[in-house]
C-alpha cells in the first residue's frame, strides 16, 4: 500500500497522467480514507485531473471502464444506515464528489453522453436520495479533515438538477430531500452549509425543472412545521436559524439572477419580515 500511495502522490505532479486499472481499483477503495492527503490532495485531485483537465485525460474506453468500476461498487450508501456516526462518511461524500464529476462530463467535452441509461438513470437518481438517507451532519473533523456530508450532497443534487435528464418528477423528489434535512437539524451548522444545498434550488428554477409557486407551497409546508416549535424549545434554534440561512442565500441568488418574476423571493421576503417583525431578530 506505501509503494501505491507513494506513486499517487507522485502522479499527482506528473503533467501527464497514466494509471493504470489496479490504480483505479485502489483509489475506489480508498476515496474515503481517514487520511486527509490521500483521500483530498491525492485520490480527489487525481479523479478531477482525469476527467476534467483539458477535456479529460482518459480515452473514452477507459472512462467508461472507471465509471463501471465505481458503479458495481457503489459506495454512496455505505453505511449510512448506522446510528452513530463514523468514518464511512468520508467514503460516502466523497463518493458524491466523484459522481457530480461523472454527471458533469456527461453533457460536454470528450465523455458527452458516455454514461449508459442505466447508469445515468442510478447517478440521477442517487443524487435525489442521498439528501434524504444521510444523518451525519459533521462538518470539518479534528485530523480527518472534511465529512461535510450536506455540502457534498448539495453538490450532488445541484450537479444532476443540471443535467438535461434530470425532470421534473426528480425535482419534486429533490424537495422532500431538502425538506428531509431542514427539518432534521438539531445543532446549528457551522460551515454554511445552507448555501451548498440551496444551490440545486436556483438550478432548477432555471431549467424550469420546478416553478416559484411550486417552491412557495414546499416552502410553506415548512415553515408550519417550524412554526410548531416554541422559543423554549432546544430545537427552535437550530432549525429556524437553519431555516432562515437557507432562505436568505436563496433569496440572494435568484434576485441575482432575476428568476421566475421572483415569485419565490417575495415569499422570502415575506416570511422573514413577518418573522422579524414578530420575534425581533432573523
Amino acid at each position: 500500500m506505501i509503494d501505491e500511495v507513494t506513486k499517487l502522490e507522485k502522479m499527482v505532479h506528473e503533467k501527464t497522467l497514466d494509471l493504470t486499472n489496479e490504480d483505479f481499483d485502489f483509489m475506489l477503495a480508498h476515496i474515503g480514507d481517514p487520511d486527509p492527503k490521500l483521500r483530498d490532495e491525492t485520490i480527489y485531485i487525481l479523479f478531477c485531473r482525469l476527467f476534467l483537465e483539458n477535456g479529460g485525460c482518459l480515452t473514452r474506453e477507459k472512462a467508461k471502464l472507471l465509471v463501471n468500476k465505481a458503479l458495481k461498487h457503489d459506495r454512496l450508501f455505505e453505511g449510512i444506515e448506522e446510528l452513530e456516526p463514523d468514518d464511512l462518511v468520508f467514503t460516502r461524500t466523497f463518493t458524491a464528489l466523484l459522481y457530480c464529476i461523472l454527471i458533469d462530463v456527461d453533457t460536454k467535452g470528450n465523455y458527452q453522453g458516455f454514461l449508459s441509461a442505466l447508469q445515468r438513470k442510478q447517478l440521477l437518481d442517487d443524487a435525489v436520495l442521498y439528501l434524504q438517507k444521510e444523518r451525519d451532519y459533521r462538518g470539518f473533523v479534528t485530523r480527518k479533515g472534511w465529512a461535510h456530508a450536506p455540502a457534498h450532497g448539495g453538490d450532488f443534487l445541484d450537479q444532476a438538477a443540471n443535467h438535461p435528464e434530470f425532470g421534473k418528477a426528480r425535482a419534486c423528489e429533490a424537495l422532500k430531500s431538502l425538506q428531509t434535512i431542514l427539518l432534521s437539524v438539531k445543532t446549528v451548522f457551522v460551515a454554511d452549509e445552507e448555501s451548498r444545498f440551496d444551490n440545486c434550488i436556483v438550478t432548477m428554477l432555471e431549467n424550469e425543472w420546478l416553478t416559484g409557486n411550486q417552491l412557495v407551497e414546499w416552502a410553506d409546508k415548512i415553515d408550519q412545521e417550524n412554526g410548531k416549535l416554541n422559543f423554549r424549545d432546544s430545537l427552535f434554534l437550530p432549525r429556524m436559524h437553519t431555516w432562515h440561512a437557507f432562505l436568505k442565500s436563496a433569496y440572494f441568488k435568484i434576485k441575482a439572477k432575476k428568476l421566475d418574476d421572483q415569485v419565490f423571493a417575495n415569499y422570502i421576503e415575506h416570511t422573514l419580515e413577518q418573522y422579524y417583525l414578530r420575534n425581533g431578530f432573523i
